[in-house]
């Protein structure tokens, strides 16, 4: 989830610079690689939607890192738990794990940050997991931040949220914030200062989703309406996440969300060694 995401210009690469501060939650889908003696990525979808084939950033992230001189293949097995179009970076954190896997069971001459960042902006992040700042395109990365001790209830309507059409609409519309959002929240949890964190974070997107897709604002304002701290939209959405006291508080929230897909998740550390 973005705990801050301040979103600028359009750059002349056909990007927008950003300025975000992201936090890994325990919510994952569940990837099973097998190394194979035939060269090639096998991907079969167990469960859950996800596009096959090349269409799918997990067989994109692999034959990056594979490269030309790939010794071997991977079957790969996805059971999908994070929904599409949801702003959770379910298909980023997927192909992260795909470079992982590639690094460790067929070996690379790359270096997995600089795939990371070719496949996608968000990629890089899931690496290391944890908190991490993304500037630039979100290429520019900032892994040195400190933990935090966040739970949550993550809430998704049945309709997506587009994220070219989100951009689109905020160069259309222009910006109405000033762009510090995120250097706020980061200041705050360099001091440890979880009620300024909270206080402090924010989503630019909100402006343009909520107005549009009233169900996504309506999901924002339950989760507030049973106890939620903070409740904001996911990246450029469509879900919504409200931070609670505790897991367990989270937990119990739940109940108010049967008609909808809902999971309760809490913030991760940093991997030991990025991969």
């Amino acid at each position: 989830v973005n705990l801050a995401l301040d979103v600028r210009g359009l750059r002349p690469d056909g990007y927008h610079d950003i300025d975000t501060i992201m936090c890994e939650v325990d919510l994952a889908d569940l990837i099973e690689f097998r190394r194979t003696q035939e060269a090639g990525f096998r991907l079969t979808v167990l469960e859950g939607d996800a596009p096959p084939g090349d269409g799918n950033l997990i067989v994109r992230a692999a034959k990056a890192a594979a490269g030309a001189q790939a010794r071997g293949g991977l079957d790969i097995r996805l059971r999908k738990r994070i929904p599409m179009e949801a702003g959770l970076g379910g298909g980023s954190s997927n192909a992260a794990m795909a470079i992982a896997a590639v690094a460790r069971l067929l070996g690379t001459d790359e270096n997995p940050q600089e795939i990371a960042a070719r496949i996608g902006s968000d990629v890089p992040f899931f690496l290391h997991g944890g908190v991490g700042r993304a500037r630039g395109r979100g290429e520019e990365t900032d892994f040195t931040l400190p933990a935090v001790d966040l739970h949550m209830l993550i809430v998704k309507p049945e309709r997506g949220t587009p994220t070219a059409w989100a951009y689109r609409e905020m160069d259309r519309r222009g910006r109405d914030g000033d762009g510090r959002s995120a250097e706020r929240v980061l200041d705050a949890i360099r001091r440890n200062d979880r009620g300024g964190m909270i206080a402090s974070m924010n989503n630019d997107f909100e402006r343009v989703v909520f107005e549009h897709f009233p169900e996504v604002r309506s999901l924002r304002d339950r989760l507030l309406s049973v106890g939620a701290e903070k409740a904001m939209l996911c990246g450029s959405g469509s879900a919504v996440f409200g931070v609670f006291a505790s897991r367990e508080q989270a937990q119990e929230a739940c109940e108010a969300f049967a008609d909808v897909w809902h999971a309760a998740a809490s913030s991760t550390r940093k991997r030991a060694r990025g991969l």
